[in-house]
């Protein structure tokens, strides 16, 4: 059944790259081209599965060509699997990715650095609850690319280049674990993050500033609730109200959203933004990319609080670990300086993982 949903979705999509030649292509090759790769594709899918799929390394997915982002030709249109973490329309390499993809562009050409490739076939993502949390894995699905894409609209292949995995299943580990990466030998290596100079003309600003935004969250007011709301750089209006996030207990729309934030920081139980430190706790800053630029329009910060007695040796090497958990000792907020003030993203909704410390 789920193969044919995958199917329908892409069989009026499917095509090979020769339809984008820069010499016209007659009409009829190009259907008859794209017909070829439809059933080449769709017989793959109807008989893929863990058991008989191939079993190779994240890296063998890319073309092996220097400077080419392609999936390999090798095992285009196969049946393959790999070890990796499954997302919403995206396959990630592995835990440590998110620490390199915060040091570099994100989307990076260079398939050694790449490390993420597409993930397609919308009816299993939302089965594995992919937009909520990653899946971390064995992934079985048919190899494809995205120039073989006629007119691809939406979905991954809508903004990104390159290969993508077109899902069968996922043989999931028992329970996924955020691996977060401490110490100095780490932050030398997968860092991201310095220290703000507090001598600075600035500092005193950031941190009237992270007081106010510590404080409002603290008192949850709706006064409060609209000034958090006032400085994210972005949004609609419609789904940020307070009267529909007060009410929110049993509304699945709001509080898995991508205002879900707002909700946990001010109505969710149990929650880090509860703690009675968020206003009391030691607090750090740190600075995006060193060396330290001289005025906030190129200061991207990140202000942090310690919610427990010490964070010496725990506070974040990374915006990598810019997430919202009970399982971190403390609690940061990114923000930056803009001609209009002060400006951040909504309040980070709370994380579905479990998180455990490791020197690398």
């Amino acid at each position: 059944m789920f193969r044919s949903l995958v199917v329908s979705i892409f069989i009026f999509l499917l095509a090979t790259v020769e339809a984008f030649a820069a010499d016209p292509v007659d009409l009829r090759d190009r259907e008859k081209s794209a017909k070829i790769r439809q059933n080449l594709i769709q017989t793959e899918l109807s008989s893929c599965s863990l058991e008989n799929a191939i079993q190779i390394s994240f890296g063998d997915l890319f073309d092996p060509t220097p400077g080419v982002l392609a999936s390999n030709p090798i095992y285009d249109a196969k049946c393959v699997t790999v070890e990796a973490l499954a997302h919403w329309r995206r396959l990630i390499r592995d835990s440590k990715s998110r620490y390199v993809t915060s040091r570099i562009p994100f989307r990076r050409n260079d398939p050694n650095l790449r490390q993420h490739i597409g993930l397609a076939g919308h009816e299993l993502m939302l089965e594995h609850a992919l937009m909520d949390k990653a899946q971390s894995g064995q992934v079985t699905g048919v190899l494809s690319d995205c120039r073989t894409l006629f007119l691809p609209m939406g979905g991954y292949c809508h903004y990104e280049s390159g290969p993508f995995l077109i899902l069968v299943d996922i043989d999931k580990k028992a329970e996924l674990k955020i691996e977060r990466l401490v110490g100095l030998a780490a932050a030398g290596e997968y860092g991201n993050l310095g220290d703000m100079d507090m001598t600075s003309s600035f500092a005193p600003n950031v941190e009237v500033y992270f007081e106010t935004w510590l404080n409002a969250i603290a008192r949850g007011m709706e006064d409060d609730f609209e000034y958090v709301k006032s400085i994210f750089a972005g949004g609609n209006e419609d789904y940020m109200q307070w009267n529909e996030y007060a009410l929110a207990a049993g509304r699945d729309d709001i509080k898995s959203s991508y205002y879900r934030g707002l909700y946990d920081a001010f109505f969710g139980e149990n929650s880090p933004y509860q703690n009675p430190a968020l206003v009391t706790g030691e607090r750090r800053y740190f600075v995006k990319n060193l060396p330290e630029p001289e005025d906030y329009k190129s200061l991207q910060m990140l202000s942090c609080v310690c919610l427990e007695e010490s964070c010496d040796g725990k506070w974040p090497i990374s915006t990598a670990d810019n997430f919202v958990s009970n399982d971190l000792p403390y609690l940061c907020h990114s923000h930056w300086w803009s001609d209009e003030g002060w400006k951040s993203y909504l309040p980070s909704p709370i994380a579905p993982y479990r998180v455990t410390d490791i020197e690398p």
